[in-house]
């Protein structure tokens, strides 16, 4: 049979013509697509856009907060910042207690009987736990909520830090320095939690630093 010899430009043409076609179909999907995206404050309430515009002045808020005054995001400015400060002392008095104790090894090895040596063992257990007990503390907070953490972390660290006060040899020193610093450090795990669960997105990288 005799060969049909085409034009090479009409499968140029061709190819180029399905290319637009498809492009022209993925911008109109893409269109409908964006289009359909509703504005998460325009399915609130009247009276929830009310309260947010009484409380706020904007509903350009993300996330949005609920009509409930004990939400954190409908806290007052003051009072997300004090308790933003109060977790980063809670935080910083993990590494404070820890390091603590440096100048005045000389008399906890006289007191305790033992060198000086031993006694700095007491500042890198502190440390050690320091690292690894977040990792604890921070599913636990998912689990039982960040208050109840707090609280636990507050009064078990302030009864075994009153121990290592009363501690009259090395090891009961050391449980007690242990048990401290494992009691002491949620904050270290929660301080980032509490930002994003305090502070709208737009705000949370400035207040993160602290």
């Amino acid at each position: 049979m005799p060969s049909i010899d085409l034009p090479e430009q009409a499968f140029t043409m061709d190819d180029t013509s399905r290319k637009m076609k498809t492009q022209s179909d993925f911008l109109e999907k893409a269109e409908t697509h964006t289009n359909i995206v509703p504005d998460p404050a325009s399915e609130l309430s009247e009276p929830h856009r009310a309260y947010l515009l009484q409380r706020h002045g904007t509903l350009d808020l993300d996330p949005l907060p609920s009509m409930d005054p004990a939400d954190p995001y409908n806290w007052p400015l003051w009072k997300r910042i004090t308790n933003l400060l109060l977790v980063a002392f809670h935080a910083f008095m993990g590494t404070f207690i820890a390091a603590g104790i440096i100048a005045a090894y000389e008399d906890i090895a006289v007191d305790l009987g033992v060198s000086i040596q031993k006694v700095s063992y007491l500042t890198s257990l502190q440390i050690a736990i320091l690292g690894g007990g977040p990792l604890v503390w921070k599913p636990l907070s998912h689990r039982f909520g960040r208050r109840p953490i707090f609280l636990v972390s507050l009064v078990l660290s302030c009864a075994c830090n009153i121990g290592c006060a009363k501690s009259s040899d090395y090891a009961s020193m050391a449980a007690c320095r242990a048990l401290v610093a494992f009691f002491i450090c949620p904050a270290m795990a929660i301080g980032s939690a509490v930002v994003a669960e305090t502070f709208f997105k737009r705000q949370r990288a400035r207040y993160m630093g602290v």
